[in-house]
């Protein structure tokens, strides 16, 4: 059966180099003076020196939103039918004196300080030391998504099948036997082309542009960011003009639910186990302690083992060493993997004490130390993406906050557990506990799309604040221990419920530097 050939496919099999047909443009144009209306370079002809690399070129005056770019991508590396490296947005520019449309086609920046590279926990992304260009290395990526989070303009793509992530790399092949990146041999407008850049002069340019934030286009995120190499070209003045996107509202992100299990149940177990050293003496060794200790170990762990199926290829993670000098999430294995080795040996001296008592206080802050500094590290993966919903302010009350949740409730069981409950305790830890599941409820609400699902959210908050109330009337009362403990029982699992669904939020509704910024018109 004969294959129908595609324009893309006639595009991409022009024969000659950009330097050729120049030579064959040169040698037929009679008058000189019309080269540059004849033919327009669309690559360099020369590598770049040092100091120096390839950026991307876009005349948005040029671009017709035709999306050859990104057909022509998709063809030459052979992406996924919901895959794509390049995308093409719309944008309605106006000032005092009239309006117009401009089309803005971006891909990979190929940025002097790419993100991306720097947040790799095992080193799968490499900046080429003579072209500029940054490679992502299919290989070695374990498919941890992290890169995504940390380039403001969401480059990166995760390939299901594949369980790694894939990005541009300029057609890097191509350029390097002087041909057009297929981008740019697609475009039928020459609107894309390729070009030398100055580093440092780039640096300084990006210090006195004059685009709100420092941004390479109207919309986009701070350049400070990752100093991106790409320029985009327009006879019009952008400087002075208000834009707004033609774009969709932004989609829901992916909720990520091996990293919400991990965030809630390793924190919260956390908390239970540290609520030993907390709340009661160091020395005391009792069966109900044992028990909290042990379950607390227990939720730690799952929590922990439930991280590895977020990865797209978790037998490569034992490289994670590789980014420790730069990568916060490197960091964060790192931590826990230390963290999980000392709760286990603390849980072997609660069966067999083997750590002599005069180091029990410093045993004590050990484990104090190395938990919250895990936690911390937890806190700056998330802070170090620049999104505005994961500043540290907000993760770290919000982590921290679950730790405390698992403290104040595991003390309230641990003190049904010693015998007879102290009233004023279970009153101080119970108001306590309300008020931290209301700084969830807040976080919440906050992030909750209609009226519908706030009135849940204060019906499950309600049900948890009820379940602590019985619990401390019942203390007060002398109620029956069974019913004080179901309702204790019954609040704790409200307000866990409730740390799920804000983990859930805390993803889902997270917007890039770039995606923040997107706003539906405004239709009149």
């Amino acid at each position: 059966m004969k294959t129908e050939t595609t324009l893309i496919d006639l595009a991409l099999s022009q024969t000659g180099t950009a330097v050729e047909q120049f030579a064959l443009q040169d040698a037929t144009q009679k008058d000189a003076s019309g080269r540059q209306e004849v033919f327009r370079a669309l690559i360099p002809t020369q590598i770049p020196e040092d100091g120096e690399q390839y950026a991307f070129e876009v005349d948005v005056d040029r671009c017709s939103a035709c999306k050859a770019c990104v057909s022509a991508c998709h063809h030459m590396n052979g992406l996924s039918p919901d895959e794509s490296w390049r995308r093409v947005q719309q944008w309605f520019g106006e000032n005092e004196h009239h309006s117009w449309v401009h089309t803005v086609t971006s891909a990979c920046h190929h940025c002097v300080n790419p993100e991306c590279m720097n947040g790799c926990p095992v080193g799968a992304y490499e900046k080429d030391a003579i072209s500029g260009i940054v490679k992502h290395l299919d290989d070695q990526c374990i498919g941890c998504e992290y890169c995504i989070w940390k380039c403001p303009y969401e480059v990166p793509k995760y390939h299901e099948a594949h369980g790694v992530v894939r990005k541009c790399d300029m057609c890097s092949d191509r350029l390097a036997n002087h041909e057009e990146p297929a981008c740019v041999q697609a475009c039928p407008h020459d609107a894309i082309r390729i070009q030398t850049i100055n580093q440092d002069r780039l640096s300084h340019e990006l210090a006195q542009r004059r685009f709100k934030d420092n941004a390479i286009y109207p919309g986009a995120p701070s350049s400070a960011i990752t100093q991106p190499s790409t320029s985009y070209l327009s006879k019009r003045s952008l400087d002075k003009t208000h834009w707004t996107t033609y774009q969709a509202p932004v989609s829901e992100a992916k909720p990520h639910w091996p990293l919400i299990a991990m965030l809630t149940m390793t924190q919260w177990g956390l908390g239970m186990m540290l609520s030993h050293f907390i709340g009661f003496d160091n020395n005391s060794i009792s069966t109900v302690s044992i028990l909290n200790h042990g379950l607390g170990l227990l939720i730690f762990m799952i929590g922990l083992v439930s991280s590895s199926f977020h990865l797209g290829q978790p037998r490569k993670a034992w490289r994670f060493f590789l980014g420790l000098k730069k990568s916060w999430l490197s960091r964060e294995i790192l931590a826990f993997s230390l963290l999980a080795f000392v709760l286990l040996a603390d849980l072997s001296h609660q069966f067999f004490p083997w750590i002599p008592s005069t180091f029990h206080a410093a045993r004590a802050w050990v484990v104090l130390s190395l938990g919250l500094g895990a936690v911390l590290t937890s806190v700056m993966i998330y802070h170090d993406t620049h999104r505005s919903s994961w500043l540290f302010p907000r993760t770290a009350s919000r982590f921290f906050g679950t730790v405390l949740m698992g403290i104040f409730t595991a003390n309230m069981l641990l003190n049904f557990g010693a015998g007879e409950p102290s009233s004023g305790e279970i009153l101080s830890l119970g108001i306590i506990t309300c008020v931290l599941g209301g700084m969830k409820l807040k976080f919440c609400l906050s992030k909750a799309p209609d009226k519908i699902v706030k009135s849940r959210l204060n019906f499950v908050f309600g049900l948890g604040c009820m379940g602590m109330l019985i619990t401390i009337l019942g203390s007060f009362l002398k109620w029956p221990e069974t019913l004080i403990l179901m309702s204790l029982l019954l609040g704790i699992g409200i307000f866990f419920t409730l740390e799920i669904i804000e983990r859930y939020q805390f993803f889902t509704m997270s917007r890039s530097p770039s995606a923040a910024r997107v706003h539906p018109p405004v239709i009149p």
